[in-house]
């Protein structure tokens, strides 16, 4: 399960509104890791994540502002330490 919090603001003639939505959805990965000495180890991560549209603005201006699919793709490094 992916849990995001995503906040959309707007600004005309020096007045901001803004909202705030949870957006939920599913993500899945891979990853490795290489030990290349006794307590040292490199390690690599991808992560996709998927959001589904929200509704915002719609206690403001009815129905709203609808926002399509969220999909993120990310990849991180890391070198760790084993005690």
């Amino acid at each position: 399960m992916a849990i995001a919090d995503a906040k959309l603001s707007a600004t005309a003639l020096g007045v901001g509104i803004s909202d705030n939505q949870t957006l939920t959805g599913w993500t899945a990965g891979a990853g490795i890791e290489w030990m290349f000495l006794p307590h040292w180890s490199l390690k690599g991560e991808y992560l996709y994540r998927s959001f589904g549209g929200q509704t915002f603005f719609a206690n403001q201006f009815a129905p709203g502002i609808q926002t399509g699919t969220l999909n993120i793709n990310s990849g991180q490094v890391g070198i760790n330490y084993h005690f």
